[in-house]
């Protein structure tokens, strides 16, 4: 029997270009991930986000082993039925790696980091475990995530020990999904008309949110370098990713008291040399 434990790590991208842009090479190249669970070890094709997941195993290789480093590949649809979906079987597919590992005598720990959207897939993995699950997420790192009502309150679930919702106060696309329209129309097919308008106020905000409901295991942070706000997009590219190690042992160093839990923090990202 082994006694190693292994902290694997899973990044889950975005929202996707719509299907006939996906497939321009370059922007595939950018863009374009494998579907399903993918070990970057395993990996032999050129693009972008296996790039940028080597570049975070080269910047702190205690934190990020290329061994342990999973890309979970998801249609990339702007639908949250495809976001659940997605969902679905990634649980499945942690569940079976938790199971493999315990045969084996080893201790597996999971931190999930995404994009955008692809943080919304992660948070659905709430919806699968009702009783107790059989692994927990020891950090959920959300870039960008557009907070919506259907999704925001499975930060509180058992699933995730720790969660952080990392944010730039200019990214106009972390809000820009219309949420109180796909709210409104489900509401309109299944209960009517006269129903959905007498209950407007309970459908939500029209877009996405910034900022989640407070809860005791979430930290919200806003992130800038020193003369600017991110963009949406910067939060997958080289600059800010190779800051990310620091960034994530600030968090795991960080240990607020309780009564400034609930409190944003602004981290200002410190140059960083390029290796």
């Amino acid at each position: 029997m082994s006694d190693k434990n292994h902290t694997i790590t899973i990044f889950i991208h975005a929202t996707l270009p719509l299907g006939p842009f996906l497939n321009i090479p370059l922007v595939k190249k950018y863009a374009w991930c494998p579907l399903g669970l993918n070990s970057l070890a395993s990996i032999k094709e050129d693009f972008y986000l296996a790039s940028m997941a080597m570049i975070l195993c080269d910047q702190d290789p205690e934190l990020f082993n290329k061994e342990f480093f999973y890309l979970f590949g998801w249609s990339g649809r702007l639908s949250m039925k495809e976001r659940r979906k997605a969902a679905q079987e990634l649980s499945q597919a942690l569940s079976e790696l938790t199971r493999q590992s315990a045969s084996q005598g080893i201790s597996i720990s999971f931190r999930i980091i995404t994009h955008s959207h692809g943080g919304n897939v992660a948070l659905h993995l709430a919806e699968f475990f009702t009783d107790t699950p059989p692994f927990t997420i020891d950090e959920l790192i959300l870039l960008a995530c557009p907070v919506q009502k259907k999704t925001e309150l499975y930060v509180a679930h058992p699933l995730f020990r720790t969660v952080w919702s990392i944010h730039s106060h200019i990214d106009v696309i972390q809000r820009m999904d219309p949420q109180g329209l796909y709210s409104f129309l489900e509401s309109l097919h299944s209960t009517g008309l006269e129903f959905t308008l007498s209950h407007l106020r309970t459908l939500g905000p029209l877009f996405s949110l910034r900022h989640f409901t407070p809860s005791p295991n979430l930290r919200q942070l806003h992130v800038k370098y020193p003369s600017r706000d991110l963009f949406h997009i910067e939060f997958i590219l080289g600059d800010f990713i190779r800051s990310l190690p620091a960034l994530i042992r600030y968090m795991n160093d960080d240990q607020p008291s309780e009564k400034h839990s609930h409190q944003e923090i602004t981290y200002i990202i410190p140059p960083i040399t390029k290796t």
